[in-house]
């Protein structure tokens, strides 16, 4: 997991472990394309009225992540009343809090399992990240420690959710992290038990709107000819603005060398990078992923195509190897040489003839 964006420094909406004590024109930014997005009141005229640096309820984030959602509070919704502390009159300035909730969860992005949802309570930025992570539809890995484990601010490790959700943020580029190994082993810190800012929830939901939107806006390769492969993944891998220089002025060789694993192949179109890379995991696999620059970020999508069953069969018809165990069991040396490098091959024609499509979501 050690990707290469942690070594970049993050511009606008990605944040990091050490919050300031004021906002900055850069956190202005950011309400503001929420506010276009309408997914919180416009407060531009007055940027103090967005209380960034305030702690946020439950309740604000239900409503914003229901907007990332595409979810829209009814005018005329009648309270069914799943939760006891959630029901104001019409002229109580909350009243929209009850359709948010009980459209939150009927949606799963909250539990019915308690009678209370306390939505006027502040929010860790753990359980806000959760919220917002449900509301764009994007799924959380199971995650093991091998390369470190969250702490919060009093040292106590991060629970299982919260340590899959936050290896998994952090993976996508939606969080950072800063690194201790001072006790021998890692400790990746972010504050995720602390009570959450609006510039901070602000920040989440910007970066998983853009994420959210990225694949419907960019180019990624198509290995059927028939079939249009939607990426599997999409992340964040660098705000540096070298990094995005380079790839509007296709200077791809420097993208390239910046990239880890390194790339087998690799092939352009227009402000594109196109990579195919070998997965760490098991020989013979690749993964192939598009790599372009999209609201002043670099974004990475993998697509789900792997070519490995089609490419062991074209060899094993090569070299009239009867099945994939008798493959593996050929001594090293000229005909394993050649299986190998007939395979290495195959997947650098697919990758090489493949066509470049677009989402169509």
């Amino acid at each position: 997991m050690k990707k290469f964006f942690l070594l970049f420094s993050l511009c606008s909406f990605l944040f990091s472990l050490n919050e300031v004590l004021a906002y900055t024109s850069a956190d202005v930014a950011i309400a503001n394309g929420l506010a276009d997005a309408n997914i919180i009141v416009d407060q531009r005229t007055n940027p103090d009225k967005y209380r960034l640096d305030d702690s946020i309820s439950r309740q604000e984030v239900i409503g914003m992540t229901l907007k990332l959602k595409n979810v829209a509070l009814p005018n005329n919704y009648t309270c069914k009343g799943y939760f006891t502390d959630a029901t104001f009159s019409k002229s109580h300035p909350d009243a929209w809090v009850c359709r948010a909730v009980e459209l939150a969860a009927d949606r799963g992005l909250i539990t019915r399992d308690n009678a209370k949802t306390r939505p006027g309570d502040t929010i860790t930025k753990a359980e806000a990240l959760a919220l917002a992570w449900k509301g764009s539809g994007m799924d959380i890995e199971v995650h093991d420690d091998e390369d470190g484990t969250f702490y919060d601010a009093s040292g106590k490790a991060a629970e299982k959710w919260q340590e899959n959700l936050l290896q998994t943020a952090l993976e996508a580029g939606v969080i950072t992290a800063t690194q201790d190994a001072s006790g021998g082993f890692v400790k990746l810190l972010w504050n995720h038990n602390s009570p959450a800012t609006r510039k901070e929830v602000f920040a989440i939901i910007a970066t998983l709107q853009t994420l959210k939107n990225a694949s419907s806006q960019t180019l990624y390769l198509n290995f059927s000819g028939e079939v249009q492969y939607k990426p599997t993944k999409t992340q964040i891998i660098s705000s540096d603005s070298a990094m995005i220089a380079n790839l509007e002025t296709k200077n791809f060789s420097a993208v390239v060398d910046a990239l880890s694993p390194k790339p087998t192949q690799y092939r352009t179109e227009g402000n594109t990078l196109f990579v195919m890379q070998n997965s760490p995991d098991l020989w013979g696999h690749v993964t192939y992923s598009s790599i372009t620059t999209l609201f002043g970020k670099v974004f990475q999508q993998y697509s789900p195509y792997n070519p490995y069953d089609k490419a062991i069969a074209a060899m094993l018809r090569r070299f009239n190897l009867a099945s994939e165990v008798d493959f593996y069991a050929l001594p090293y040396g000229d005909l394993w040489e050649r299986t190998r490098d007939y395979i290495e091959q195959y997947y650098i024609d697919e990758f090489m003839n493949a066509p470049v499509v677009m989402s169509s979501e």
